[in-house]
């Protein structure tokens, strides 16, 4: 969560509440029953992870990064947007070794200004790129080649390509959800609007590799989209003092600030890997202070780990909390973290007698300059 309009996105967005015990009364959705008042103690990213690697990414004067925005790590590539300058999408090597970067930054043909958000598909190898600036969408295959434009409906937003010919994406008309076939344009509806249900801020998250959930404030579905349709994947019981899709429309799209004490879902970062579910949640204490956290949920054994975020829940890095951004193909669940970060944590990852770390770790920080960029983190989770 490094680029700005993302956090900023996130803020107004996400809600915290406690995962607790999962009942499975109906085949494949996961029900957490939560109390907002009585937080779990906060748990420690040391207390699932079991190993831990870097990858630093190659540093040179044609690929230097600044802010970073969207992730994907792959069998073979590590893609990374960046934000706060150019706004370029860079390819390296899964060994962080810089490839190319992909399309190019302008307003003509085929440019782009901004990488508002991506879908990678790894066979065939492309990635789809929807800029904020454009009304298209840009088809890019892994060398930087453009494959074609691909015209943005009017009404829709926060598209995804849910596979090589359907793009599923946001209504803000009769429907919440649409999927459309780009070849042919005929067009799926799914999710109806109603006057109980509408919500203003609605999202369709996830990749193809983590699969495609959709979430929306006042809401405690959180949706799978599964064959041709969506489906109900988690879903939260709050019990009662929590926002309800009005209560959010009348309180911040209305001019208003939040309820102290009430709380909603809102689901960033959904996304699953090797048996694990992810969920980033924020809500606003008594004190009018906005508490985010991060949930895993374990498909086997039904359980649940809350984590603050802040350093306080570190005591493995000491300088990346659990801010995960992604899965990559390896099943290993992925962080971000500045190189200047990690050399001014070493003294303390050196002294950590709780996690053993491999040796060739502590080398690769030591090698490290403050300028370099920015560091890849893969946990394997127990």
């Amino acid at each position: 969560m490094k680029a700005l309009p993302y956090i900023a996105f996130l803020l107004l967005f996400l809600s915290s509440c406690q995962p607790a015990q999962q009942h499975n009364e109906q085949k494949g959705i996961i029900r957490l029953a939560m109390d907002p008042a009585h937080l779990p103690p906060i748990a420690k990213l040391s207390e699932i992870a079991k190993s831990i690697r870097i990858v630093p990414l190659e540093t040179n004067p044609g690929c230097l990064i600044g802010s970073t925005s969207h992730l994907y790590v792959g069998r073979n590539s590590i893609l990374i947007s960046t934000s706060g300058g150019e706004n370029n999408l860079m390819h390296f090597t899964s060994e962080g070794k810089f490839l190319n970067k992909i399309g190019s930054v302008g307003k003509g043909p085929g440019e782009y200004s901004d990488v508002n958000d991506m879908s990678v598909f790894e066979n065939p190898l492309k990635v789809l790129i929807y800029p904020s600036s454009r009304h298209k969408i840009l088809d890019y295959s892994f060398n930087g080649k453009l494959n074609r434009e691909i015209t943005r409906w009017k009404g829709l937003d926060d598209p995804k390509a849910l596979n090589d010919n359907q793009i599923g994406s946001i209504s803000f008309k009769d429907y919440e959800f649409v999927i459309i076939n780009s070849l042919t344009s005929d067009t799926i509806k799914y999710i109806k609007v109603t006057p109980a249900t509408i919500s203003g801020i609605r999202s369709l998250g996830g990749n193809s590799a983590t699969g495609f959930y959709y979430t929306a404030i006042g809401r405690d579905t959180i949706w799978q989209f599964i064959g041709n349709s969506m489906q109900p994947k988690i879903i939260c019981d709050f019990g009662t003092g929590h926002y309800s899709s009005q209560d959010y429309m009348k309180s911040v799209l209305g001019g208003q600030e939040f309820q102290p004490g009430k709380i909603s879902i809102a689901a960033g970062n959904v996304f699953q890997g090797s048996g694990y579910y992810h969920i980033y949640l924020m809500r606003e204490n008594s004190n009018k202070q906005y508490l985010y956290a991060h949930v895993l949920i374990e498909e086997k054994t039904n359980k649940s780990w809350h984590f603050a975020e802040g350093p306080e829940s570190d005591d493995i890095l000491f300088c990346t909390s659990t801010d995960f951004r992604t899965v990559a193909s390896s099943g290993e669940w992925v962080s971000v973290v500045g190189a200047r970060e990690l050399i001014e944590a070493l003294p303390k990852i050196k002294a950590n007698k709780n996690f053993r770390y491999p040796p060739e770790f502590i080398a690769q920080i030591e090698k490290m300059t403050v300028d370099d960029n920015p560091v890849i983190v893969f946990y394997t989770l127990k």
